[in-house]
């Protein structure tokens, strides 16, 4: 422990509370969780299960089938389909609940904490207030977003906020920042500027507090974890899907196609700075709120050491860390695909929150104790309060609607008359973006292209290194018994 820091023993009625605000915040987020397993259908991470199924039945990705997402969330569908259920896919969101929960334990276990008291409630207070938002924001789905935000937890948690209290990380920790990072990047190369950043603030971080000569003994652990999670990868690579295709369909496609599309501009991450109470935006702009608190508790604990010695250093990598965050959204909406950063967000809000408490309450008074819980009550209260009124993301449906809107849409979905028609595989096909009917029919698709957006137009007419995956022919050479048409005008 560092000499500037010395932490007294918790009182036990703070650690009673502590323990309840845990187990409550378990339990909220399981039972919240489980009600949306099946929750809100989205193209987007139902094209993933059929992805899976294809590559079950031994296509191969970025070259039989298209794509032009990371590889990591095909990995989980494929692995779901492999040695779970090759047709029933209402657990395999259990994988993004565990993966919460894997956050969570990295929260818990962080250097910065050195009692169970902080531990509890950090960990605590950031299941609760993430199950207040786990549906509404798409939290809940299989999405590269989701996935990359939790997995971002883990170095900040471990590695980033012990180094900037002077706290030293342990090998495991950075071992599993190492793996994480580099998962991170696979899940979506849109990720990579959030890894380098966090990665130069970390760096930076080490620099200032130990001597520079032992920085590369201190970091080998990453390595080692970034080779253990590039080897996963890679061998699943080789034997599902294809590398060359991985690199045209997801780094060339993306950044010399698709961006037209969706008219990408990094300035557009200004948007995350606004202060918007609009029902779309009321959640981000109240985790907005909470990074400028947990600035201030950073501001307000004690002087760190290696702010005292290397300031300009040290208020730079606190500058690259926050960045970061807000790279986790590069295009600057809201919703569903501001997950990455919401779930950060509330992470670091949490841990540095429970660190202050901490820090600052030397001596427990009854006074002080009721204030605490007093405050930890009402940002729950006001972060409950801000996603009853927020609408969901991408449906629009407020949270005292999610139980009618699910049962209309339970009810009103019937594919009798396709399942009757198509009986021989690779005999449907459902343009131009509806992937659930290959779920609901059990029946695969005629195509590689199993959806069929302008984006994959544009691409097919100017393909590059012969990778291209004709749906003219596709559709001449199975001649599938039906083409369910769906003519919706892309934005």
């Amino acid at each position: 422990m560092s000499s500037h820091y010395q932490e007294t023993s918790s009182k036990p009625y703070i650690r009673s509370f502590a323990i309840a605000l845990a187990i409550f915040g378990l339990l909220i987020f399981l039972a919240r969780a489980k009600a949306s397993l099946n929750m809100f259908e989205l193209g987007d991470e139902t094209e993933k299960l059929v992805a899976a199924q294809m590559i079950k039945a031994g296509m191969r990705l970025y070259h039989d089938i298209f794509a032009h997402h990371g590889p990591v969330a095909y990995i989980i569908s494929h692995t779901y389909v492999s040695l779970v259920d090759p047709t029933d896919f209402s657990h395999i969101r259990w994988f993004m609940v565990g993966l919460a929960l894997l956050a969570s334990l990295s929260i818990y276990t962080s250097p910065i904490f050195k009692n169970t008291t902080s531990r509890l409630i950090a960990t605590g207070a950031f299941l609760v207030l993430l199950s207040s938002i786990w549906a509404v924001q798409g939290i809940h789905m299989l999405l590269y977003h989701q996935i990359g935000g939790f997995l971002f937890i883990i170095p900040i948690t471990q590695v980033v906020l012990p180094l900037l209290y002077g706290h030293k990380p342990t090998a495991l920790g950075f071992t599993s920042a190492g793996f994480s990072c580099t998962l991170i990047c696979f899940t979506a190369y849109a990720f990579g500027p959030s890894v380098i950043l966090i990665s130069i603030s970390s760096i930076i971080l080490i620099i200032t507090s130990r001597h520079q000569v032992k920085v590369f003994k201190q970091i080998t652990p990453a390595f080692w974890g970034a080779l253990f999670a590039t080897s996963i990868v890679a061998i699943w690579i080789a034997l599902n899907a294809d590398f060359e295709g991985y690199f045209i369909y997801h780094f060339y496609f993306n950044q010399a196609v698709y961006s037209k599309f969706i008219e990408f501009n990094l300035g557009a991450i200004r948007n995350l700075f606004i202060i918007d109470f609009s029902r779309p935006a009321i959640v981000h702009t109240f985790i907005l709120f909470e990074l400028i608190a947990s600035l201030f508790f950073l501001a307000k604990t004690e002087k760190l050491q290696i702010f005292n010695k290397n300031n300009i250093l040290s208020l730079f990598s606190v500058v690259l860390f926050f960045l970061s965050l807000f790279m986790l959204n590069p295009r600057g909406s809201t919703g569903f695909h501001d997950a990455g950063f919401d779930v950060t967000g509330l992470a670091v809000f949490s841990a540095l929150g429970s660190y202050y408490i901490n820090t600052t309450n030397r001596e427990f008074s009854t006074k002080k104790f009721a204030l605490i819980i007093f405050g930890i009550f009402c940002t729950i209260l006001l972060f409950e309060l801000a996603s009853r009124e927020a609408i969901s993301s991408p449906h629009e449906v407020r949270k005292s609607d999610f139980k009618s809107y699910s049962n209309t849409r339970n009810t009103t979905v019937d594919y009798g008359l396709i399942s009757e028609l198509v009986n021989n595989d690779k005999d449907l096909l459902a343009l131009i973006f509806r992937p659930s009917i290959y779920i609901d029919t059990r029946k695969s698709p005629a195509s590689g292209h199993y959806y069929y957006l302008p984006w994959q137009a544009a691409y097919n007419n100017n393909t590059i290194r012969g990778y291209k995956i004709d749906i003219c022919k596709d559709l001449e050479s199975n001649q599938p018994t039906i083409i369910f048409f769906d003519n919706w005008k892309v934005w």
